[in-house]
């Protein structure tokens, strides 16, 4: 009998949405004043701020406000309402249509080069613009804060810090959780973003190391060609 109301109890809260089983990332922020798993600064030098987080919950959002972020990106798809219900958040905290940024930015069965990689350029046009202004700042999260959001984040080092294509894989996306960087996700999420999510760093990472993709010339015309995936290379890029 007591079995059955606990679950009961859990079925109930799980209603209520904030009280529902919620993916978190084991990773703890080292920002002073945000407790959202896994937010770290994502460049530095700039002359605004750069972070990059898991999806936060409503209660944590006044911390981003007052920490002083002036924008968000939420760089996923939604699943069920969470993105409706994240907006209505930011919305309430008194940030704008304009300071929020919803992508739809999909972690498997990602579609076309094309889709992504303008996906990718919004993005990083929006960390661009916060990096350069002053008293500008801006946090940017998928669902957990470790593979989409590493995927930008490391993108972003190359271009802001001229960071190497490996350098920025090790230090920015295993260390904060992507793949299996986070020893804790499951094997066939871990295969699913090395299948996907990897040779498209691959590819946006080459467009960067050429010249082609600057911080100063963020243009949507280099997704107009895909660049050869070089499957040796994803093979062997590897979060231990």
């Amino acid at each position: 009998m007591r079995k059955t109301i606990g679950v009961l109890c859990v079925i109930l809260l799980c209603s209520q949405a904030a009280f529902c089983a919620v993916l978190r990332s084991p990773l703890p922020s080292d920002v002073p004043g945000i407790t959202i798993p896994n937010t770290h600064i994502a460049a530095q030098g700039g002359l605004g701020k750069v972070l990059r987080g898991g999806a936060p919950l409503r209660h944590e959002i006044r911390q981003l406000k007052d920490y002083g972020i002036t924008d968000i990106i939420i760089f996923k798809n939604q699943t069920r309402d969470e993105v409706d219900k994240e907006i209505l958040w930011l919305s309430t905290a008194g940030y704008s249509a304009a300071q929020i940024h919803h992508i739809p930015f999909l972690w498997k069965n990602m579609g076309t080069f094309r889709q992504s990689c303008e996906q990718t350029v919004s993005a990083l046009r929006i960390l661009r613009e916060a990096y350069i202004t002053p008293r500008k700042a801006v946090f940017f999260h998928c669902t957990v804060g470790e593979d989409r959001t590493g995927y930008l984040a490391g993108l972003f080092r190359m271009l802001a810090e001229k960071w190497t294509m490996q350098k920025a894989f090790k230090q920015e996306l295993c260390k904060n959780g992507y793949e299996a960087g986070d020893t804790r996700k499951p094997a066939d999420i871990v295969t699913e973003v090395r299948a996907g999510l990897t040779p498209l760093y691959l590819k946006m990472a080459a467009l960067i190391s050429s010249g082609v993709l600057t911080i100063d010339d963020l243009n949507y015309s280099v997704c107009e060609s895909e660049p050869a995936a070089d499957t040796k290379a994803a093979g062997q890029l590897r979060c231990p």
